[in-house]
């Protein structure tokens, strides 16, 4: 099985990339990668800024994952398709990479 464990967050002072590893079937290890137009000490607080702003969406991020691991796990949802309601766009991208890699 492939899973997915790349992830590209680009803004405006830079980007970073993001790698999900799983450790098990619960628990995942993330890292990031950061780049910057502008390393120089006085943009400092921009990448601060970057980085907290990071680190808080994978919070969020964590707590909605966990939320769905337990209703899993209690068999209250099952794996398939993403939310068909609100991922519509993702579901739509996933898709045009497994035509192009042919999976």
């Amino acid at each position: 099985m492939a899973v997915p464990n790349l992830g590209l967050n680009i803004f405006p002072t830079g980007m970073n990339i993001e790698r999900m590893v799983p450790l098990g079937p619960h628990r995942t290890r993330l890292s990031y990668t950061f780049f910057f137009q502008d390393i120089s000490p006085a943009n400092e607080p921009v990448i601060a800024a970057a980085k907290a702003a990071t680190l808080q969406v994978t919070q969020e991020d964590a707590k909605i994952c966990e939320a769905v691991q337990r209703n899993l796990d209690a068999g209250l949802y099952d794996t398939g398709r993403l939310s068909p309601r609100h991922e519509n766009g993702v579901w739509y991208f996933q898709q045009l990479v497994r035509e192009a890699v042919g999976v």
